[in-house]
């Protein structure tokens, strides 16, 4: 089911960017993709990430004209958290860097303060219940900072100063070379309609810009 909205999103955003025929081409690319296919065949919690993911993204660019929409995307974020803890997050970064490029006074609009707010609302009983019952335990998890700790831990020497470790050019990389072995016979085609979408950046086009950064944040928060 899950699979089936993502395909519904896909299309929806598409057609509203780039057109019908754009449209129908995005949604053959979806559903003709190994990896979409395999991870629905499976049940994995990819899929429905992937559908809070473009619910999220759907929302945010009809926030763009009309801010009563990103309640919708504060919703996204829930669902997210609640399916795959931070790792359901994508969308988070994806609308804010979207709003702060195409729309910034939108930031401070109360429909996107009150998405943040329903979405921490919604996360907050789980959260305060595991917390109240595993404390440091669940707080030092994925499900909570265990990733940020991690990542912070990393960076940090026995004397508390900043210890930047050596760049690992192949971990950053890894991301996009999974791409190219997984993701045929697409993924030439993603490329290219991704820099397509970059040169519609600097047109100044919202819906390109909210595209490119889609697969940018994602791919840049698996890099890490």
């Amino acid at each position: 089911l899950c699979g089936i909205l993502a395909m519904a999103l896909t299309f929806a955003i598409a057609r509203r960017i780039l057109g019908e025929k754009s449209a129908v081409l995005a949604l053959f690319c979806l559903v003709s993709t190994v990896l979409f296919l395999k991870y629905s065949r499976r049940a994995m919690h990819d899929v429905p990430v992937a559908a809070w993911t473009a619910l999220g993204v759907y929302a945010v660019l009809r926030g763009l004209d009309e801010p009563r929409w990103f309640w919708l995307w504060g919703l996204s974020l829930a669902l997210g958290y609640y399916t795959k803890a931070i790792q359901g997050l994508y969308v988070l970064p994806i609308g804010l860097v979207t709003v702060l490029l195409a729309r910034p006074r939108l930031l401070w609009s109360p429909h996107l303060l009150g998405g943040l707010a329903l979405a921490a609302g919604l996360a907050a009983p789980w959260v305060i219940a595991e917390t109240r019952l595993y404390g440091d335990y669940f707080l030092g998890s994925h499900a909570a900072l265990g990733g940020l700790n991690i990542a912070l831990s990393g960076l940090t020497a026995p004397g508390g100063q900043v210890d930047l470790p050596p760049l690992d050019v192949r971990a950053l990389a890894d991301p996009w070379l999974t791409l190219l072995r997984e993701d045929w016979p697409w993924v030439l085609a993603s490329y290219a309609g991704l820099f397509l979408l970059v040169k519609g950046w600097f047109r100044n086009l919202p819906g390109h810009r909210l595209l490119a950064i889609w697969p940018l944040v994602i791919l840049a928060e698996l890099s890490v």
